[in-house]
């Protein structure tokens, strides 16, 4: 082999990825969208607090302080992206939603909250210091509907409007920071609220280019 076949063959070799060399596929750019992701995380909520008064009265409840500690709960999401930006979401959750009564022993009932939502996210990159695109790190925002139902409450519609931001880890999981706002539609007791998620990514395939 003369010198100059030899060196294109070590400049090409310099510039193929060494999991195809070894015969594997290369690992999806950074920053590129899963074709499907899967989230799991816990929630805080913060629906009205029925120990405060008016509603205190109204459900004929003790009045006391407001709470310290809002309601913890589980999500799990998947979503399947159409491309780069706009993705179909299907989200199942439940929290625990306590308040004082003097109806129990330990003076405190529980509400087992449970909720099924559907709809749509559209995802953005944003632009990195320096310019360019931001690697590993994506904005989005979604609005799903569906319906939820507790241990005091028959099924009703609910809308939840919310964004929040995906970002990788260097060589690690992807964490997702979500604020929502559950809407419940109804009369008498409401969970309408505030839910903060935070929890892990999985994304499974990578869009076509």
């Amino acid at each position: 082999m003369g010198g100059r076949q030899l060196a294109v063959v070590l400049i090409i070799g310099a510039c193929v990825p060494p999991a195809a060399r070894a015969g594997q596929p290369a690992p999806d750019p950074p920053g590129q969208a899963a074709r499907t992701d899967v989230a799991v995380g816990f929630t805080m909520q913060a629906p009205p607090d029925v120990n405060l008064p008016p509603r205190c009265e109204a459900l004929s409840l003790p009045c006391g302080t407001p709470r310290t500690f809002p309601d913890f709960g589980l999500a799990l999401s998947a979503a399947a992206h159409v491309d780069g930006r706009v993705a179909v979401v299907g989200e199942a959750s439940v929290f625990d939603n306590t308040w004082y009564s003097s109806l129990t022993r330990s003076g405190k009932e529980s509400n087992v909250v449970r909720q099924l939502t559907a709809g749509v996210r559209f995802t953005v990159v944003p632009p990195a210091v320096g310019g360019g695109r931001a690697r590993g790190v994506r904005l989005f925002g979604q609005v799903l509907a569906g319906s939820e139902w507790s241990t005091v409450q028959s099924a009703r519609p609910v809308v939840q409007p919310g964004g929040g931001i995906d970002a990788k880890l260097s060589n690690g999981p992807t964490i997702r920071i979500e604020l929502d706002y559950d809407a419940v539609q109804g009369e008498g007791r409401n969970l309408s609220g505030t839910r903060v998620f935070v929890g892990l990514v999985h994304g499974v395939g990578a869009l076509a280019r």
